[in-house]
């Protein structure tokens, strides 16, 4: 029978000495929290046969963060989270992104404890999350956003093989409505009269740098944000060749255009082709042709400019093109950041209330169901729904266009 082992006590909480082996050992003591029983369960993790003091500082330390689960397959739901977190460092997630997931997870944390080991969670532990939440009566959108969030790092935890077995694989995914309310008392809309007051800032002031004014092209981008809804991604990768000339009377496209004469009948102006994000260190990323159901980002569509963002894009190509621009160019040639300084420098200037660049598209879908236009035309015009959606609804054609246009003129009049 071997000898009994005799441990000492360091200085240091719950780090011990081996007498026998000389080296040291590590008890970390922890509890797990059962979502159905409600109850604590207390447990001990050993790590035994330290070299140095150091050396088991830092291993406790590890425990102590969650940083270890990952390493011994026994990860938490904070330790995948965290695991989320560098993912979304790798791949250049949005700011926004990482913010609505930390809420999101915290919100989880309510009702399924950070230390949780995902090895123990289960279909019915899904379920209770869902329930508990209905419990604190949050609304059908934070429900599908906080849902969103638990499958995902329960999905990244099955891909990267730290747990066996997905327990929501078998397990029937819930149904929220998302619709978000449209009250003209939403932070996130921008008025008619704060987006003339933008305009008008970037119209009446300079910024010249290497001969020529800036803010030009900063109203262009505004004027773009507000009349197309699209994402800033998909608006910095625009390149000139992405925007044609295009007029439409009677449902008909023409192809001879004098872009400074409005036909009220008809469409005579430039319309976008949506297939691209821009990416933030340079390159640029091309949507597939084929529509993906799994994903409200990556979706082609063709938004026609409203007359008055046409006659100002006109007049920018042709300044571009004088200084040496080409068609493959980018039409809006700098980052997220500079776009986002500029609109935060204009609301401070007109002193109105701090938008960011995504406020604009809220606005522009929220405007159109307001307008009256049907679901169908808004969803066509917004990608921001699933691609069976947009089949279902692909009769839609050129009349859609002239409606959206007579409405965003009547926006920007």
């Amino acid at each position: 029978m071997g000898d009994k082992v005799k441990r000492t006590t360091t200085k240091y909480k719950s780090i011990y000495f081996n007498e026998n082996t000389k080296k040291y050992d590590i008890k970390y003591n922890f509890k797990e929290y059962d979502p159905l029983t409600q109850k604590n369960k207390y447990r001990a993790k050993w790590i035994y046969n330290l070299q140095t003091l150091s050396e088991a500082k830092t291993e406790l330390a590890k425990l102590q963060s969650g940083q270890a689960v990952v390493e011994d397959k026994d990860i938490t739901l904070a330790g995948i989270y965290n695991v989320w977190k560098l993912e979304a460092k790798a791949n250049g997630f949005s700011v926004i992104t990482e913010r609505n997931t930390e809420q999101q997870m915290n919100m989880i944390y309510q009702f399924i404890p950070a230390d949780t080991k995902l090895k123990n969670i289960t279909g019915d532990i899904y379920t209770y999350l869902i329930s508990k939440c209905r419990d604190k009566k949050y609304s059908e959108e934070t429900l599908h956003n906080i849902n969103a969030c638990f499958r995902k790092m329960m999905n990244l935890a099955w891909t990267k093989e730290y747990i066996s077995e997905n327990p929501l694989k078998k397990v029937q995914n819930k149904k929220f409505k998302v619709k978000k309310p449209l009250e003209e008392s939403s932070p996130h809309l921008i008025t008619k009269t704060e987006f003339k007051a933008l305009d008008d800032y970037f119209n009446n002031n300079s910024f010249v740098r290497l001969g020529y004014d800036r803010y030009i092209g900063y109203r262009l981008m505004i004027n773009f944000l507000y009349c197309t809804g699209m994402r800033i991604g998909e608006l910095l990768a625009l390149q000139f060749k992405d925007i044609e000339p295009v007029v439409y009377k009677n449902g008909s496209k023409v192809e001879e255009i004098i872009v400074d004469e409005y036909d009220p009948k008809g469409f005579a102006g430039f319309q976008v082709q949506v297939n691209k994000v821009y990416l933030g260190n340079g390159a640029i990323d091309r949507y597939p042709k084929r529509i993906r159901n799994e994903t409200k980002n990556k979706k082609n569509r063709i938004i026609p400019l409203s007359t008055s963002t046409s006659l100002l894009y006109a007049d920018y190509q042709v300044d571009c093109y004088q200084r040496g621009g080409k068609a493959t160019d980018r039409v809006f040639p700098w980052t997220q950041g500079n776009a986002l300084y500029m609109v935060t420098k204009a609301c401070k200037r007109v002193e109105i209330k701090h938008h960011n660049l995504h406020d604009f598209r809220h606005t522009f879908i929220s405007n159109l169901l307001d307008s009256g236009l049907s679901l169908a035309q808004v969803e066509l015009f917004s990608g921001d729904e699933q691609g069976t959606i947009l089949r279902r609804y692909s009769h839609a054609n050129s009349q859609s266009k002239i409606d959206l246009v007579n409405v965003l003129d009547s926006l920007q009049l």
